[in-house]
């Protein structure tokens, strides 16, 4: 089963309204049971965005929020905006009790976009925007996945004429399938750790 969720609130109206829009969201999930879901589509990027420091800003770091990830618990396959790793990371981080790890049976990570307002690095020197990957939300979330015992198996990601970013800082996340996936039927794939 599928399911794709966007739009979640964010912090852009009168204070408290998020509280009760957070509310109704909480009675809503509480009488669904998403346990048969293991496909999900988080499209949380509009107005995210990185910030100054690593945290994702306004009310997406609430714990109200962990609920609703948690409500998935089947979900083997993630397809994000890379924005979004930045609430997840910050709401998974703070859980000790390995029973209620956020997508406990995760394989496949998808990263449909990229942040495109960090400052990057480029591999060319000539400015064509492409971003050093290490310097992303990307590699804390799979580092941190790593070392909860629960490992992302295979990341793809998809580049185009206009943004590549280099694949940095993978090294050591060694049998990690990743594919590169870019205009067209294009694709590269190799396993991380293997010359």
């Amino acid at each position: 089963m599928i399911f794709s969720a966007s739009n979640f609130p964010t912090n852009t109206r009168a204070p408290g309204e998020d509280d009760a829009i957070i509310s109704s969201f909480a009675t809503l999930f509480s009488s669904c049971d998403f346990a048969a879901v293991t496909t999900l589509n988080l499209d949380m990027h509009r107005g995210l965005g990185p910030s100054s420091s690593t945290d994702a800003p306004g009310v997406l770091l609430s714990p109200s929020y962990l609920p609703y990830f948690s409500s998935f618990p089947s979900i083997t396959y993630l397809s994000v905006h890379e924005s979004a790793l930045r609430i997840i990371l910050a709401l998974s981080e703070p859980i000790i009790d390995s029973q209620n790890h956020l997508f406990p049976l995760l394989e496949t990570l998808t990263i449909h976009a990229f942040e495109d307002n960090l400052a990057v690095s480029t591999s060319s020197g000539s400015g064509s925007g492409s971003g050093s990957i290490a310097s992303r939300p990307l590699v804390p979330f799979l580092l941190h996945r790593k070392s909860i015992g629960l490992p992302v198996r295979t990341l793809v990601y998809y580049v185009s004429r206009y943004y590549q970013p280099v694949i940095r800082g993978l090294e050591d996340m060694i049998g990690l399938r990743v594919c590169r996936r870019g205009p067209g039927s294009e694709e590269l794939e190799y396993v991380c750790g293997q010359a």
